[in-house]
């Protein structure tokens, strides 16, 4: 099964609202929607029911860590959630996995919010008093 989800942000002050593609395809699909203000972000996810599950787990980490499976970072029967206040300048990377009374799933395909490229106008550095006659060019180095 494929699915392709969008999700888009955008930040208190208006900068620059954007739109990411993800793509999944195995047992969960991930939508990720991310509101980001004042230096954090909050990131709801999404997935298909899985068949015979009685919940379901959620599992996150920064990247460059491993998960804590022994202890979910969401656990519910819900197939969405929430995950708040997430430093908006690190990468995260989220699995669910679907359980019952007998057995836990594996992870989901990995879904993955990273932060957005800011595009900030270049800085000039003051000059100076420069002096020029008319019809002579001024130049920079």
């Amino acid at each position: 099964m494929g699915t392709v989800f969008a999700y888009s942000y955008t930040k208190s002050n208006n900068i620059r609202p954007g739109l990411l593609l993800l793509a999944f395809t195995v047992f969960f699909s991930i939508l990720s929607c991310a509101s980001v203000a004042f230096g954090q972000v909050d990131v709801s996810l999404a997935w298909d029911a899985s068949s015979g599950a009685d919940g379901y787990r959620l599992f996150y980490r920064e990247d460059g860590h491993i998960y804590n499976y022994g202890s979910p970072d969401w656990e519910g029967t819900a197939t969405t959630c929430t995950v708040f206040g997430l430093d908006e300048s690190k990468t995260y990377h989220f699995v669910v996995r679907a359980f019952n009374e007998y057995v836990e799933s594996g992870d989901s395909n990995e879904a993955t919010w990273e932060p957005a490229d800011v595009n900030n106008p270049p800085v000039l550095n003051p000059i100076g008093s420069k002096s020029v006659g008319e019809g002579n060019l001024l130049t920079f180095t």
